[in-house]
């Protein structure tokens, strides 16, 4: 259906102007027919730029609330998950229709999360001409940057509904995409801290969100239980794992040849990616442009975070010096050093001590 910002659109490309004499005129009136509805939201046009900078200008989300509507669409992708097999059964009897289903399901979980992603060091970008009353840049508020990063911290320690059993165990192997993507994700929420450090420096705001708490409250949500001295499940392990190897990585401690080259700072403007088999698997079924253009949930190739189709240039960040954030980093892993040597001495499970033992000495490793 046609929406308020289409008849707009199309009056303001095909509208008659018998009393103009000139282009000059038709282009004025033209001009002020946009300015008259520039601090109007339903007529704003947003840049998809392909990149999480800013969350209101992303692809397949009109909404002003994501975690709201991610908690509706993630409900429907379990519920989706818990029927499959009900629902397709003795019709897809090579399980290829299944495995497409569970492919777009964890497409589509990507997306929502990446949607998510977004709101954390956000900041929204409207293109204006002189006098428009729209700020050209405003910061996400702290309010929803810390909403959008602890529900992304409590999703990742909750995925194993992906890895349904009664529905992937005839599908081809894969691995695990819920270990894939927690990886992925706590990445991508360290490399946050940058767009949260320069959100900070925009905004408004009394007391805008930090990169130091937001670093915090990723450190806090990570070694929940280890900090209350309780054994961890797998997924703690993974995401704990996947921490200091990207803490690791950040802290630039280890050189470029030893693979040591930041995450942090090359992900800074990037989401979650889907993994490799899914992503594969869609290059197959729709061509790398159809992808790329149509189903990529985090469209990752450089073009995709210039500029495009609008009215003006440079509504993206670009850094003559990227800001260092390695102190921080520095801290933290000594923090999660100490934090480990202490709970390996009064930790009872084998299997959790252990899983300390690794990570301090991959630590020590670094630090020496």
């Amino acid at each position: 259906k046609f929406g308020l910002y289409d008849y707009f659109l199309v009056k303001w490309n095909y509208s008659y102007f018998p009393n103009c004499t000139n282009p000059e005129e038709e282009s004025k009136i033209l001009t002020e027919m946009i300015s008259e509805k520039a601090d109007d939201p339903i007529y704003r046009y947003g840049k998809q730029q392909g990149n999480i900078f800013d969350p209101s200008s992303q692809s397949e989300d009109l909404g002003d609330d994501a975690v709201k509507a991610s908690i509706y669409g993630i409900k429907n992708l379990k519920y989706v998950m818990n029927n499959l097999n009900e629902w397709v059964g003795a019709k897809d009897k090579d399980y290829a229709y299944r495995q497409s289903i569970w492919n777009g399901i964890i497409s589509q979980y990507v997306r929502y999360i990446n949607h998510i992603y977004a709101n954390v060091g956000g900041i929204y970008v409207n293109e204006k001409y002189e006098g428009d009353p729209r700020p050209f840049f405003k910061s996400v508020p702290r309010a929803k940057q810390e909403e959008s990063l602890i529900f992304l911290l409590n999703e990742i320690k909750d995925l194993d509904w992906l890895e349904k059993q009664e529905v992937i165990e005839n599908m081809a192997l894969t691995g695990t995409p819920a270990s894939y993507l927690r990886s992925r994700l706590v990445d991508a929420l360290l490399a946050s801290t940058l767009k949260v450090n320069l959100s900070a420096l925009k905004s408004s705001e009394a007391k805008p969100y930090t990169s130091k708490e937001c670093m915090d409250d990723i450190y806090a949500s990570v070694w929940e239980n280890t900090i209350k001295d309780r054994v961890i499940n797998n997924a703690e392990k993974d995401i704990q794992k996947a921490f200091i190897k990207s803490i690791i990585k950040g802290s630039n401690l280890v050189s470029e040849k030893e693979g040591g080259k930041s995450t942090i700072s090359s992900n800074y403007l990037r989401g979650i990616q889907l993994p490799e088999f899914v992503e594969q698997k869609n290059i197959h079924d729709f061509g790398y442009m159809g992808y790329n253009d149509y189903l990529n949930p985090c469209n990752t190739s450089m073009d995709a975070i210039n500029p495009i189709a609008g009215f003006s240039f440079g509504t993206t960040v670009s850094f003559n010096l990227m800001p260092s954030l390695e102190n921080l980093y520095y801290k933290v892993l000594l923090d999660s050093k100490s934090l480990l040597k202490k709970r390996i001495k009064t930790c009872l499970d084998k299997e959790t001590k252990s899983h300390y033992q690794l990570l301090v000495h991959q630590i020590e490793k670094t630090l020496n």
